[in-house]
């Protein structure tokens, strides 16, 4: 009677780990996989647009003037070519700018209004008078800007922004701008 009793409780225990062991990869399965999918389309997301955003050195702007005691930049950004199915996810781009005290980051969105204040970006053919919407570059494109600061800028990063509210790592970068001639 006693063997019996072994032999039945070797096979519940051999039942209960084979199901402990299906709740755990079913448990598994639901987390694992969708945290690996989400976050493998969100690492590569920006691959498309790692060069898109640039900074366009054909025109005499990407330098700066003072007036009144303020730091005008005028700064011009190109859009590389890209395929017309990646470019409704281009939203815009951020520039990172930096001075010898402190860096800030300016959004230039598709949409947003430009502004005259210093820390403000506006369209370099806008007069202050009457703003309009920051005009983004198509692909292909060069769109000028004037960034106004009360200090000289000792670096400039540029990188894009997607419709999914992405910001991607800088693709150019400008070092200690020249003064406008």
């Amino acid at each position: 009677m006693i063997g019996f009793k072994r032999g039945l409780s070797a096979v519940v225990a051999t039942v209960l780990i084979l199901l402990i062991t299906i709740v755990l990869v079913t448990i598994l399965a639901q987390v694992v996989i969708p945290f690996a999918r989400d976050n493998l389309q969100h690492s590569t997301e920006c691959i498309p647009y790692e060069n898109y955003y640039n900074f366009d050195t054909s025109f005499s702007y990407n330098c700066y003037s003072v007036v009144s005691g303020k730091y005008i930049y005028k700064i011009s950004v190109k859009a590389a070519s890209i395929a017309d199915s990646q470019e409704e996810d281009a939203d815009g781009f951020n520039l990172v700018v930096g001075s010898e005290s402190s860096s800030k980051v300016v959004y230039v969105k598709k949409g947003t209004g430009g502004s005259c204040d210093v820390g403000g970006i506006k369209n370099l053919e806008d007069p202050c008078n009457s703003l309009s919407s920051l005009k983004i570059p198509n692909p292909g494109e060069s769109q000028s800007y004037e960034y106004k600061s009360e200090e000289v800028l000792t670096s400039v990063q540029i990188g894009s922004l997607l419709s999914s509210g992405r910001a991607c790592d800088a693709s150019d970068s400008m070092k200690q701008m020249p003064a406008c001639t």
